[in-house]
């Protein structure tokens, strides 16, 4: 908003006499205003990481299928379907404008979201330099691989793929999450989705 009014002057007394030599004027305009938007876990104004940035990006993608279409037979559980031995899938991201934003790692999960969010690949503490898998590939290490619910299972691969075993058509999604060193997730990455089926 503008400035008030000041006033500037002084009392004068001589002889008996006195005058105010003061006079009000009008004050300056006041400079222009600004709303500063923040987002993000752990960001305070003024002094913590409150520098500006873009938003991060995260974004994943899988040459093992196509987004929204039928996955194949391969990476089904195995025996559950002519051709299923469980393959993992290839999967990349690619992470942007992180901007110093103390993101410490990934983690990764492939859901059953017509059973309940079943999940059926759960990993945690990917290393954020890490930035794909490759069909049956390892993890580097570090890596922690969660137990999915299939148990003790020697058909789950040693990366923690459990592959698809529906009674009817299923769709699973894909995710990649990035977290900062307090387990805050700082971004989230597209869903990838694919179906499967008896």
């Amino acid at each position: 908003g503008a400035g008030g009014n000041g006033t500037i002057g002084n009392f004068a007394s001589w002889n008996g006499f006195s005058h105010n030599y003061g006079f009000t004027g009008t004050g300056g305009f006041g400079r222009p205003g600004a709303v500063r938007i923040m987002w993000g876990s752990g960001r305070y104004y003024p002094d913590t990481n409150a520098d500006d940035r873009n938003a991060v990006t995260l974004t994943i993608s899988s040459s093992s299928f196509t987004s929204g279409q039928a996955i194949g037979s391969q990476y089904y559980y195995p025996g559950f379907k002519a051709g299923a031995v469980n393959t993992s899938p290839q999967l990349s991201w690619t992470l942007s404008n992180d901007h110093n934003t103390s993101i410490s790692s990934l983690r990764l999960r492939v859901t059953d979201i017509d059973a309940n969010s079943f999940v059926h690949w759960s990993v945690d503490n990917i290393p954020v330099s890490n930035s794909n898998i490759n069909e049956n590939g390892s993890w580097p290490d570090g890596v922690t691989v969660n137990n999915t619910g299939y148990g003790v299972d020697p058909n789950v691969r040693s990366n923690g793929w459990g592959g698809p075993s529906p009674p009817s058509l299923h769709t699973y999604n894909v995710v990649i999450t990035a977290l900062d060193s307090s387990s805050n997730v700082v971004a989230t990455s597209n869903t990838l989705t694919f179906t499967a089926s008896p």
